[in-house]
């Protein structure tokens, strides 16, 4: 898995360089409009790549609240769309809103993995595990 990613973070770290960003990140710091509570424990790497770790014996399955985007499931291809979150008026403040959330099967020792679908550096991270066997 780690050799599978290597060009991703290759490029997900130049991106960080030139950006000032952290490479890891919890969701939040680029979505402020969502609840923090419900992206908890969720983390970006790069802009494209979104893990939710198993943390608990015997959990076979994760929540992940999602910022806008269309979101594909790095081990299974499944597809989730969040529409995007219009921009308050100037000078109005909004309450964070509530992220959507999706249910993620998550195998002991596998976290929840998406990639956005419009990255193209981040889908390649599937044909890469793909190639190296990791995938069915």
């Amino acid at each position: 898995l780690f050799a599978a990613t290597a060009e991703y973070r290759r490029r997900a770290i130049a991106d960080a360089r030139r950006s000032g960003a952290p490479l890891v990140r919890p969701v939040w710091v680029d979505a402020p409009q969502l609840r923090q509570a419900l992206t908890a424990g969720e983390l970006l790497m790069g802009d494209s790549v979104l893990v939710k770790p198993v943390v608990e014996a015997g959990q076979d399955e994760v929540s992940v609240g999602l910022p806008p985007g269309t979101w594909v499931e790095l081990f299974s291809g499944r597809r989730h769309v969040v529409p995007s979150i219009p921009d308050p008026l100037p000078g109005v403040r909004r309450d964070p809103v509530v992220a959507p959330t999706v249910r993620l099967s998550a195998p002991v020792g596998r976290p929840a993995v998406l990639y956005r679908a419009d990255d193209p550096d981040a889908a390649t991270l599937r044909e890469a595990l793909r190639a190296a066997g990791l995938l069915g």
